[in-house]
């Protein structure tokens, strides 16, 4: 397990612990349209980015003629994929929402449908644990998403099994008065060996949170893999600055 190092401190996390973090974000695709082309895909489709649009439209297809099934919405976050299902969550749902695609249903379409227009494709996890375990048994025991309600970031996490769950504001990074054009939550994954949650975003430093996300623990520094020189030190100095104030470290208790 992490050490629960002080937000503020000026040493953060271990190297070792910061180096395999910063790793595992790297091997965490970013939301759609920006990060299909490194989702896996079902055996037989592929995700693709339509980028002959004003903005790039993300879409399931099928390998043998290419043709465009499912248009992924943007913002939707992969969850998990079989060669029956993939599920997804988003960003811009207003509640915590997984989207399931089957695949046996959507390989015949003769034109492409939008995911949360597909039957029987919407799901509230914390509702219908029952029916998604049923429906598709391998997904994963531990699940975490993060989403948005207007302008606010929350996570969620959700144990599949047991129906164990959280429910959390983002309130270290919602108190701070981000500039929402310049600084947004990218990517949040659970760290397999500590069970924290770590995340990072646009011009927000890689973070750790607490296993039900409620708490910030730290910021994690990025190096150089071939001079181990520090490349992150200015913006984690300016987050730490951001939640030295009064105000702001009340939010982390």
């Amino acid at each position: 397990m992490f050490m629960h190092s002080a937000v503020l401190s000026s040493t953060g996390f271990p190297q070792t612990q910061e180096l395999r973090l910063v790793s595992l974000l790297e091997k965490t695709p970013r939301f759609s349209p920006w990060g299909v082309k490194d989702w896996t895909a079902p055996r037989g489709f592929k995700f693709q980015t339509i980028d002959h649009v004003p903005v790039p439209e993300s879409v399931l297809s099928r390998n043998s003629d290419h043709s465009a099934l499912v248009i992924v919405e943007r913002y939707s976050n992969m969850v998990y994929v079989d060669d029956s299902y993939v599920v997804l969550s988003n960003v811009k749902d207003v509640v915590p929402t997984l989207r399931v695609i089957s695949l046996r249903e959507v390989e015949g379409l003769s034109s492409p449908v939008a995911c949360r227009n597909l039957e029987n494709s919407t799901f509230f996890p914390f509702v219908h644990r029952a029916e998604l375990r049923a429906l598709v048994p391998g997904l994963p025991k531990h699940i975490c998403a993060h989403y948005m309600v207007g302008e606010r970031y929350l996570v969620w996490t959700w144990d599949s099994v047991s129906g164990m769950r959280s429910h959390h504001e983002l309130t270290w990074f919602n108190g701070t008065n981000p500039d929402l054009l310049t600084e947004s939550i990218t990517k949040l994954v659970r760290d397999p060996i500590s069970g924290m949650l770590v995340g990072e975003g646009n011009n927000v430093p890689p973070f750790v949170l607490t296993a039900d996300g409620s708490k910030l623990l730290g910021f994690i520094r990025a190096y150089e893999s071939n001079s181990g020189r520090m490349i992150n030190g200015h913006l984690v100095d300016k987050w730490r600055e951001r939640l030295g104030t009064d105000s702001a470290r009340a939010l982390l208790l």
